[in-house]
């Protein structure tokens, strides 16, 4: 996976974003996920990718929820749920 470009970006967080936050079995498992060390992170995030092409899923969300194997990616996604639940 290269590195998207900045509006690819937007877009994928945004996708991600919208699905970690109306989901409460997803929210759950970002904030696990982002306890765990990088290469278990990395193992986690393979898993429910695999498991949503498995079941068809979108392939974009497929595409944007593998981005969180890049630390920079997750770290973007975290500190953004975290301001939106400071702001409710």
């Amino acid at each position: 996976m290269g590195v998207p470009d900045d509006d690819a970006v937007v877009e994928l967080v945004e996708l991600v974003i919208l699905a970690i936050s109306e989901d409460e079995g997803l929210c759950d498992w970002f904030r696990a996920l982002g306890k765990l060390p990088h290469n278990l992170r990395e193992n986690a995030i393979l898993q429910i990718t695999s498991s949503m092409a498995e079941s068809d899923e979108d392939p974009e969300l497929i595409r944007a929820v593998g981005r969180l194997q890049h630390p920079e990616f997750h770290q973007i996604v975290a500190r953004t749920l975290e301001d939106l639940s400071n702001e409710q």
